[in-house]
């Protein structure tokens, strides 16, 4: 059973089900094309040369015969590999080509050698070892040339080289006796040195498969990248765009407070040039330039950096109101980030601070107004009911009379009915445009 495996694997076409033997029977393929055409070359040559040196006296059809044949075969073989050089198969296509090459290329050989094996017996015995030798060495020139396809040139050395060394060794004259067995060990040493260049080239095409997939993985890991990074740049060119068209000014600083990211709100705000602030400015170098634009709070520069200072180091968010010294007031949000950095957003309420402001005054004078009012009127109340009398008040315009009356003014009018203040005028008149009425 273990032989059998043996001579399966040492004969067995190549495998188009895996990359790697995909890639072989391809590689194999391109390599016959080039090769197979000087195979045929030796086969014409080997032909023409056994025609030449065989003796007149053998039979006209066993002496050009069967070398006529094979030199048609081989030239037809030979025009048809040289078309095939062009060709770009795939791995299914080279495997059909491969298993017609072996079948005819162990035909050929087989017959060749059944051909010289009869010529052996046929020559003087002087000429025979030339003859062996000549056989011997076309079928290895055809197994070399084979080579790339092992189970061809295996096949090849055991139908044509073979037969003749063993042919030699059986003869009985030591002198073809130890030619014989040089030529056995010479096949040992050919077919160890073909498994050997096979075993580098099975090697090599699938070291160039790795590094195609390599690079294949490669191209569409690059590819992949290419698109994220064509997506993170739309998302960037969106988060920058409604970054710019917050109508707060935002800045993101990290632990070190260092510039993060800023929108152009928060610039223009602070009257910053955009040329000046870029990322990776301490907030110091920030402050300088508001400073230098006077965009500053009302405090120095060691107070404000303090303050913001404490304020980074609160884990807690904090929301503030400052004035700066040119007047316009900012709401400031700051959120503490895990890093000791923050993010702040900055809004303009200069407007709705002044109109708070102003309604939160009027209010107060509106309320300190009724307060005097109503100390007024308790003071006027309070000295009426002292005057004993009614008070009349007469106005010319409209001929209107008033009287006004005090506790005591009122029990003398009503007769002590408890009337508090009575009013008597006369019929209704137009409307009095009377400045004192008024």
């Amino acid at each position: 059973m273990k032989a059998l495996k043996t001579v399966q694997r040492w004969f067995r076409l190549g495998n188009a089900k895996t990359p790697a033997g995909r890639a072989l029977l391809i590689e194999q393929f391109r390599i016959l094309t080039s090769q197979i055409p000087v195979l045929y070359g030796v086969l014409i040559v080997d032909s023409i040369s056994l025609a030449y040196v065989l003796p007149p006296s053998l039979p006209r059809w066993f002496r050009f015969g069967v070398p006529g044949a094979l030199l048609l075969i081989s030239m037809v073989r030979m025009i048809y590999w040289l078309k095939l050089r062009v060709a770009a198969p795939t791995a299914e296509q080279a495997l059909k080509h491969l298993y017609k090459t072996r079948i005819l290329a162990s035909a050929l050989n087989a017959a060749f050698s059944i051909w010289a094996l009869a010529l052996f017996e046929r020559v003087d015995p002087s000429e025979r070892a030339p003859v062996a030798l000549l056989v011997f060495m076309g079928s290895v020139g055809s197994a070399y040339c084979l080579a790339s396809f092992p189970s061809a040139a295996r096949l090849t050395l055991l139908f044509s080289a073979l037969p003749i060394s063993l042919r030699l060794i059986f003869s009985g004259e030591a002198l073809l006796v130890c030619i014989g067995l040089n030529l056995c060990l010479m096949l040992v040493l050919l077919v160890r040195m073909m498994n050997t260049n096979y075993r580098d080239l099975v090697n090599l095409v699938a070291s160039r498969v790795k590094l195609l997939a390599q690079g294949k993985r490669a191209r569409t890991a690059e590819m992949t990248a290419l698109n994220e990074q064509a997506k993170a740049r739309e998302i960037a060119g969106r988060f920058d765009t409604a970054l710019n068209n917050m109508s707060q000014g935002l800045c993101f600083f990290d632990g070190e407070q260092r510039l993060i990211v800023c929108n152009r709100r928060y610039l223009d705000m602070y009257d910053l040039p955009p040329e000046s602030v870029r990322p990776g400015m301490l907030l110091a170098e920030i402050v300088d330039l508001r400073f230098e634009a006077g965009s500053f709070p009302a405090m120095t520069k060691d107070e404000y950096l303090d303050w913001r200072n404490s304020l980074a180091i609160s884990k807690a968010a904090h929301d503030s109101v400052v004035e700066l010294a040119n007047g316009r007031v900012f709401q400031i949000c700051h959120r503490p980030m895990p890093d000791r950095g923050w993010v702040a957003t900055h809004e303009d309420i200069t407007g709705r601070y002044r109109a708070e402001k102003a309604l939160s005054e009027a209010k107060s004078n509106a309320e300190r107004a009724e307060m005097a009012a109503r100390a007024a009127h308790a003071t006027l109340v309070d000295a009426l009911d002292v005057v004993p009398e009614g008070l009349v008040r007469h106005c010319p315009g409209c001929q209107f009379r008033g009287v006004l009356a005090g506790r005591a003014g009122a029990r003398t009018i009503s007769g002590g009915r408890g009337l508090r203040r009575t009013m008597v005028a006369r019929a209704p008149r137009p409307a009095c445009t009377t400045a004192e009425h008024a």
